[in-house]
């Protein structure tokens, strides 16, 4: 289930996006530059991800830019213990039923995943 972020759980996201593939955002720096991007440009959305496991522990984040058609995917980032189990899919899926009327895109971080989650959803 994806949960808007929200300003007052800033810590929360960066923890979450220090686990990105993205080696610039293992800095604070960078980290703190890129949670702040969310917060200031409306077509920019960030989401946490809870498994639907009657948990209420954060797992997982995803944000991106909504831009015409399509949803570009920017940041996408799993708690390591959670890796492995089909999480960062159902994170693709959550998103999709989020916005059933865009294109989950990617970047050249993130295209790859976005790629493989289409050809196992036929999406």
């Amino acid at each position: 289930m994806l949960v808007r972020y929200n300003k007052n759980q800033k810590k929360v996201a960066m923890g979450l996006m220090s686990f990105h593939k993205n080696k610039r955002l293992k800095e604070y720096e960078n980290l703190l530059k890129s949670v702040d991007w969310y917060e200031e440009h409306d077509q920019w959305k960030l989401y946490f991800w809870v498994p639907n496991d009657d948990s209420d522990k954060i797992q997982g984040i995803v944000g991106g830019e909504l831009k015409d058609d399509e949803f570009i995917v920017y940041d996408l980032a799993l708690n390591p213990s959670m890796r492995g189990e089909g999480y960062g899919f159902a994170i693709l899926d959550d998103l999709q039923n989020e916005y059933p009327q865009l294109t989950l895109t990617g970047t050249r971080i993130t295209k790859e995943f976005i790629e493989r989650w289409k050809q196992a959803s036929n999406h």
